[in-house]
């Protein structure tokens, strides 16, 4: 297979797939194709400027997404703008710290924040599927340890968490 058919192979597997789709995944699918070959036609799709979309490294895989240039129109046409659910102060913080801190217990959370979390704010993160409980500590060695989930990553734009600003840097933007 030559370099182009190769690229557009990967093109088309990542434009037709619902989730971000891994090296390891592109690697298996083409098991025939050198894997030099494979970095190559990624590259080159990674570097090509298309009209109104882009692929993008996102939760350890890669998707075409549309440009955000384009965010207003498609959110009118689609209805996006008024069906997302508000994500409260609470919410935010809570998943800030979870992000940051994983993994975690509730109560080493409600030390962070300084009082009690409500059960609902863990629920409705659970909920939208941004956070679960990836093992058992604490005190008790009972406890539930959060940490973030991929679709956390891919709902905001991450490859890793590692890719999150500093704390730094968000102090800074607070004072």
């Amino acid at each position: 297979m030559e370099q182009a058919e190769i690229r557009d192979v990967i093109h088309a597997i990542i434009l037709a797939a619902t989730s971000p789709v891994t090296y390891d995944k592109l690697v298996e699918v083409l098991s025939d194709v050198d894997n030099n070959h494979i970095k190559t036609a990624l590259n080159q799709l990674l570097k090509t400027n298309y009209p109104i979309q882009q692929l993008v490294k996102i939760a350890g895989g890669y998707r075409f997404q549309i440009k955000q240039e384009f965010a207003p129109w498609i959110a009118k046409a689609t209805g996006e703008q008024n069906k997302r659910e508000k994500v409260t102060r609470v919410m935010l913080e809570t998943l800030a710290i979870i992000a940051y801190k994983q993994p975690i217990t509730r109560g080493e959370i409600e030390t962070i924040r300084g009082g009690n979390l409500h059960a609902t704010i863990l629920e409705q993160l659970e909920e939208r599927n941004w956070i679960k409980i990836i093992g058992y500590g604490g005190v008790s060695k009972r406890a539930g340890l959060y940490g973030t989930t991929k679709e956390f990553l891919v709902y905001f734009g991450l490859n890793s968490v590692h890719e999150l600003p500093a704390i730094e840097e968000l102090e800074a933007l607070l004072m």
